[in-house]
């Protein structure tokens, strides 16, 4: 019998002695569901009031054999409500495990076996390697010979850590590796669907997935945009649902400026390593290059590139070095051009106000704003009208 006479710091107690005889009534078949839910309820208090501290004797064992035991618990079946509160109260369990002061403690593979009902024995820590087990499971979740709600499923969870990891996922070569593989390649298999609620989940990953990892999946990116998206607006066999999601899809990679300059200059990349400067091709990737600074800065100088020279060479054009240069400095420009765009869009939203609330002085106002001249003229006014909300 352990004694807690003469006890004054909690971490001079063998944490697993205490938590044996709580362990083994969750581990007995023999025991009722009552019984095994008032071991776990005692359970969780050791891991909710901290008394496993991490610097604890043999706190590592400790939580570790508490995780372990989940796996293995076991009790009779009596009433169902019972029954049913136990499993509430045991994953009640798994997360206390995770959450306290000692969860890092848990080995990788016993967060594993917490929710996969496997015994394997404590050997590190959890962390990466349990995150990349996780994704590979996701991942053959979403094969596309899988039944569909299980497709379904696995297609929501993936998403779900993708906005939750977000960018961090890109920190680590063995997740990216993952992501690269097999996950790429079931979305791409998945894309092919009829399902709409598959193929809605589907792009909404591959979005998702962009967001997160963009710089590693350059090759991957050009890919689902040719494979996938041109693939179904194209096609004359897919339905008009089918075209509206890949359509909804594009538009949502359009609100992302840094996506699509991202997605251009993979394109330039990959035709420069193709095209090399002796061949006679490499002018039209140059001229590309050319017409995308164009589109962007109208300016009469800015189809100078595209142009002939004054040398009269019509093959004379910006080097592709050049373009690419621009593509990430036009990633900068857009950057200020939006932040521009919402300054204007408020100041014209502070007139418009001015104009329902003070309409005697929303004249002089618009002008303290910069965007009415002094004096003012019909067609700055005309001009304002327009553009103001």
């Amino acid at each position: 019998c352990l004694s807690l006479e003469g006890v004054i710091d909690l971490s001079d107690v063998d944490t697993l002695n205490v938590l044996e005889p709580f362990v083994h009534v969750v581990e007995s078949e023999k025991t009722s569901g009552f019984i095994t839910g008032a071991a776990i309820s005692s359970l969780n208090k050791f891991l909710l009031y901290g008394l496993i501290p991490p610097d604890g004797l043999r706190a590592t064992e400790a939580i570790n054999r508490i995780a372990l035991c989940v796996s293995r618990c076991r009790f009779e079946e009596t009433h169902r409500d019972v029954d049913e509160m136990v499993l509430m109260k045991l994953l009640e369990l798994l997360e206390f495990c995770l959450r306290c002061e000692a969860g890092p403690l848990i080995s990788g593979d016993n967060v594993w076996n917490m929710g996969d009902d496997l015994t394997v024995d404590v050997v590190l820590p959890y962390g990466i390697p349990v995150l990349e087990q996780l994704l590979l499971f996701l991942s053959d979740l979403i094969k596309p010979k899988g039944k569909e709600d299980t497709i379904i499923f696995g297609l929501s969870l993936i998403n779900l850590v993708l906005e939750t990891a977000g960018t961090g996922l890109g920190a680590h070569p063995s997740l990216v590796s993952v992501l690269q593989g097999d996950l790429s390649k079931y979305l791409l298999q998945n894309s092919e669907t009829s399902e709409l609620q598959v193929l809605s989940l589907t792009l909404r990953v591959v979005f998702n997935l962009f967001n997160s990892i963009k710089d590693h999946l350059k090759v991957q990116l050009e890919i689902f945009f040719t494979s996938v998206h041109m693939r179904i607006m194209d096609s004359p066999t897919c339905s008009d649902e089918q075209k509206e999601l890949a359509l909804e899809s594009l538009l949502e990679f359009c609100r992302e400026p840094a996506l699509m300059l991202d997605l251009l200059l993979a394109v330039l990349e990959s035709i420069s390593r193709r095209c090399p400067l002796h061949l006679a091709n490499a002018s039209k990737v140059d001229v590309t290059g050319s017409d995308l600074a164009a589109l962007v800065d109208p300016s009469p100088n800015s189809f100078a590139g595209a142009l002939p020279s004054d040398n009269g060479d019509a093959n004379s054009t910006i080097p592709p070095n050049d373009s690419l240069a621009w593509l990430h400095t036009a990633r900068e420009r857009t950057a200020e051009v939006l932040q521009q765009r919402k300054q204007n869009k408020k100041r014209y939203f502070l007139a418009a106000e001015k104009f329902h609330t003070e309409p005697k002085n929303w004249i002089a106002y618009s002008q303290q704003l910069g965007l009415l001249p002094n004096p003012i003229t019909a067609e700055s006014v005309a001009t304002f009208f327009h553009h103001t909300p």
